[in-house]
């Protein structure tokens, strides 16, 4: 069912960013019995760096345009997307002839837009003197292999965005957004392009726009790539991380070789929820092979069926936290022991009160729409004191 488009900002503060979840969950058995927070050792130094690497940071622009660095040349990606109102997609050239005599204002907004007609996408990367080591087209169908073709035929033009390059694979990353014209219906596409001759490598899935959280992250070492829907080695190998009846509600790298993933219970032809699972949450290794699984209900559905996860990195401590908002729990996973991570309830934390402490850091992971959970989390001690989840 189509849905109307509805605007909607939130200001994304610090490295959590969620959403509330629907009333309709099912029933869920107690939770793990909290402990008190213990203090772990004080991570190693140099132990702050990100564990993963998200596409789309950290690209070098040239005279306001994007630069791929490949075997030590610079090369100029350009990307560029042009309706062809020469192929309509919605309606026959002579209607759409008539429309235009009809309301030519109408006419000339929906040509503009792009809307019911096909359209090429064109993707070029230029070394130093403008000369093409690559020129690759693509039309609307190309992509509806993981695109609905009725959506890409209402889509209005939206040129792909350069994601970066990916040394390892010796390819091209790229997102692609398809919205229907006046909806909030969308889509958007991971496209990996061979860097050598613009051949198509992989098109994915990627989420519906209106998710929040951005699974697309790279390995330290560059060898995986991670996305919603699969693990891609750079050796080609894949591997697919759908489970039967769940979807998957976020991926998350945890480590270098470590990776999360949360799943929800899919929805069946009347719309309603299917059977989920206890413990929904499982740890991965690159392989695939299982390492962990537990329950974690803090990802979120709100009225535009968008995910998230309630999710933070502490990189002074080398931990991620995730908060279950329908419990008031609290997971901490270390990155160099993801097995062994710890529950904590909420109610079990210190309260904050000022002042701050000199080695403490401020995290802040959003919970749903509007609220926010902050915690201190002492460097030295690994303690936690916790505000109360606020409103914004």
């Amino acid at each position: 069912m189509r849905k109307y488009y509805y605007t909607l900002m939130l200001a994304l503060l610090g490295c959590g960013e969620s959403r509330r979840e629907t009333a309709t969950q099912q029933p869920q058995s107690a939770p793990e019995v909290p402990a008190r927070p213990t203090a772990p050792p004080r991570p190693a130094t140099g132990y702050a760096a990100r564990p993963y690497i998200p596409l789309g940071q950290g690209i070098d622009s040239l005279n306001g345009a994007p630069v791929a660095r490949i075997a030590g040349e610079n090369y100029r990606v350009v990307v560029e997307a042009r309706p062809d109102l020469t192929r309509p997609l919605l309606w026959s050239r002579g209607y759409a002839d008539s429309l235009a005599q009809a309301d030519p204002d109408w006419a000339k907004s929906i040509r503009e837009s792009g809307y019911g007609f096909d359209a090429t996408y064109t993707f070029k990367l230029l070394d130093a003197r403008g000369r093409a080591r690559f020129t690759t087209t693509l039309r609307k169908m190309d992509f509806a292999e993981v695109v609905a073709k009725e959506l890409l035929m209402e889509a209005v033009l939206d040129t792909p965005v350069f994601y970066g390059y990916l040394p390892k694979f010796n390819a091209l990353a790229y997102r692609s957004r398809f919205t229907a014209e006046g909806t909030d219906w969308s889509m958007e596409t991971l496209l990996l392009l061979d860097a050598g001759t613009g051949r198509v490598r992989y098109l994915l899935p990627d989420k519906p726009s209106e998710d929040l959280h951005e699974s697309n992250m790279l390995t330290p070492d560059g060898e995986v790539l991670i996305t919603r829907q699969r693990l891609i080695h750079a050796s080609g190998r894949q591997l697919a991380l759908q489970r039967p009846d769940q979807r998957i509600a976020a991926t998350q790298l945890i480590s270098s070789n470590v990776v999360l993933v949360v799943y929800e219970p899919d929805f069946n032809d009347k719309g309603r929820r299917k059977p989920g699972e206890k413990l929904n949450a499982r740890l991965l290794d690159l392989s695939g092979r299982e390492l962990d699984r537990f329950a974690f209900r803090g990802t979120a559905t709100d009225y535009l069926e968008g995910l998230a996860l309630n999710h933070c990195y502490a990189p002074q401590l080398g931990s991620h936290y995730l908060f279950d908002d329908s419990n008031r729990t609290l997971r901490i996973i270390p990155a160099r022991q993801p097995t062994a991570s710890r529950l904590l309830s909420l109610e079990s934390l210190p309260k904050y009160a000022l002042p701050t402490r000199a080695a403490e850091v401020r995290l802040e992971i959003r919970t749903g729409l509007g609220e926010q959970l902050v915690l201190f989390a002492d460097t030295v001690s690994g303690e936690l004191r916790a505000q109360p989840v606020r409103q914004l």
